[in-house]
């Protein structure tokens, strides 16, 4: 990964990431920092998990599937990005790679992603809230489908919060993106957000990170996600 960026401290600088009126709300009740993660790979190591995450399965077999940085492009036309390399999994075993560390309960999180291959699923998406392998959010794209699905994993059962129709091409990189604030998640696909979902299971802080289905591959880059932090005076 390219690198964990603390992006600003509110007051100090102008480059922070929230909008000028939460900054000034925020500031007036404590200290507040605005932090980020900001990850292209391409100072990752290619052929191996990138620094800062974690491989996990849920309702796994005991096959993990790997992950890695791959490269396409040489020179400056190289670009590095972190896909699901091999999987052995199928039918209701999800692959996923977590963050180390957690996050605020709020964020801002986009990450562009691209369906490679697949023949029982395809596609992938995001994870959020994680309190491990077997309870979080996920938003995530099946080309197969057509459809963009929200679901709760709890105790690695699956329900759905959301589902709609979405035809894109198999062979592009796509942007998904997850506003979380509270029990309340939004989610855009590309410029268009796409559905409004409300859940009170996962309230607290959490790990977020990348999600595919059995024996989809998938790669993911330009990872972003934004949240503040703060602390009484």
């Amino acid at each position: 990964m390219k690198r964990y960026a603390w992006i600003c401290l509110v007051g100090l600088t102008a480059s922070c990431n929230l909008p000028r009126a939460q900054r000034s709300n925020a500031a007036s009740t404590g200290v507040v920092r605005a932090l980020g993660v900001d990850a292209d790979f391409e100072d990752a190591v290619v052929g191996v998990l990138p620094d800062g995450w974690r491989v996990a399965e849920t309702n796994g077999a005991g096959t993990p599937a790997t992950w890695k940085v791959d490269q396409e492009g040489e020179g400056k036309d190289a670009n590095r990005f972190v896909r699901l390399a091999e999987t052995k999994n199928a039918g209701a075993t999800f692959n996923v790679l977590l963050s180390k560390s957690e996050i605020a309960a709020d964020f801002e999180l986009s990450v562009k992603l691209r369906a490679d291959s697949g023949a029982e699923d395809q596609g992938g998406g995001v994870v959020w809230r994680a309190q491990g392998a077997n309870d979080y959010y996920v938003a995530r794209w099946n080309p197969l489908e057509k459809n963009l699905r929200t679901y709760k994993v709890e105790h690695g059962r699956r329900s759905m919060l959301s589902s709609v129709d979405v035809d894109a091409n198999v062979k592009d990189w796509h942007e998904l993106a997850v506003r979380a604030r509270g029990d309340e998640f939004e989610i855009s696909f590309g410029t268009k957000r796409v559905a409004i979902v409300d859940d009170a299971t996962f309230l607290g802080d959490g790990h977020f990170g990348l999600w595919t289905k059995a024996d989809a591959a998938t790669s993911f880059d330009d990872l972003h996600v934004d949240w503040k932090e703060e602390t009484a005076r």
